[in-house]
């Protein structure tokens, strides 16, 4: 940047861009909120539940130790169970299985690895390798698969406005 003017230039579309990645984000996850509030699940999957409730607990006992409690105590404070926790994330996780498989979303070779090195450079990794040994492929390939479906729903759903009122 040579000049006040290439740097006012350079900051403003930094600022387009970080505002129209935040607008976008905040419409994905209304899209998947509205999605998972029509949303019914019969019976979870014994196995996805019981391995989704033993990663949550481990972690609740993890932050629970961060702040120097018990995880019952830190359950109790924040007012939700593990089993809520998990029910919540696996409904979301069928929902957008359920919808990849029916709309044949896929991510291939070439797409994941594209999503990923953007996915690490956004997220200050030095390199996609890194990330993977962070998150994990399986994860990574779950979240981008998320993104993928959120973008699907809003291209080809209707989007409006709340009509609930302010009590």
């Amino acid at each position: 940047v040579k000049t006040v003017e290439e740097y006012k230039a350079r900051e403003k579309k930094n600022l387009q861009e970080n505002y129209d990645k935040s607008a976008k984000d905040t419409q994905k996850q209304q899209a998947l909120t509205a999605l998972l509030e029509k949303c019914v699940v019969d019976k979870y999957p014994e196995e996805k539940l019981d391995k989704l409730k033993k990663e949550l607990d481990e972690y609740v006992s993890y932050v629970a130790a961060q702040y120097g409690m018990e995880k019952d105590a830190y359950l109790e404070a924040s007012g939700v169970s593990v089993e809520e926790v998990a029910k919540q994330a696996l409904k979301e996780q069928l929902a957008i299985e359920l919808i990849a498989e029916k709309e044949k979303l896929t991510l291939d070779k070439d797409e994941y690895k594209a999503t990923l090195k953007e996915y690490a450079k956004t997220n200050g990794f030095e390199n996609a390798e890194q990330c993977e040994e962070a998150f994990g492929k399986e994860e990574l390939q779950k979240m981008f698969l998320r993104d993928k479906v959120a973008e699907f729903l809003i291209e080809n759903c209707k989007l409006v406005e709340s009509t609930e009122k302010e009590e």
